[in-house]
């Protein structure tokens, strides 16, 4: 296991060619599908929320919230810590999370994986 996406796509260790950062993609969004089958939302969906293995797949987790808040991703909004920068407006606005919510968090996800495996 190489942890969560987030610390691997920072540190560079590991640098991803273009065909594995769509690998990473569609891997993330096939485990979105999935969740939404289920009728299930995730609301926290970014590359700190990934979990990558020795073959460089993704899988989706909640690494944050098990390992606690980092400073720089979570900020209080009305009494609660919220990933502010994922969140959809209506989610922001209203607290109100839905598929569309986790598909906004996904793009913003998409943005993560290209910004910061760009050589």
């Amino acid at each position: 296991m190489k942890g969560d996406l987030k610390r691997l796509l920072r540190s560079g260790s590991v640098p991803l060619t273009a065909i594995q950062r769509l690998t990473v993609c569609y891997e993330a969004s096939l485990a979105l599908s999935y969740l939404s089958s289920e009728h299930v939302v995730h609301k926290d969906v970014a590359a700190r929320n990934f979990l990558v293995s020795r073959s460089l797949s993704v899988k989706l987790s909640c690494v944050a919230a098990a390992r606690g808040v980092d400073a720089g991703d979570y900020c209080e909004l009305g009494g609660r810590l919220v990933p502010l920068r994922w969140m959809a407006p209506e989610s922001a606005l209203a607290g109100t999370y839905t598929a569309a919510s986790d598909v906004w968090a996904y793009a913003i996800f998409v943005t993560e994986v290209r910004h910061f495996t760009l050589t």
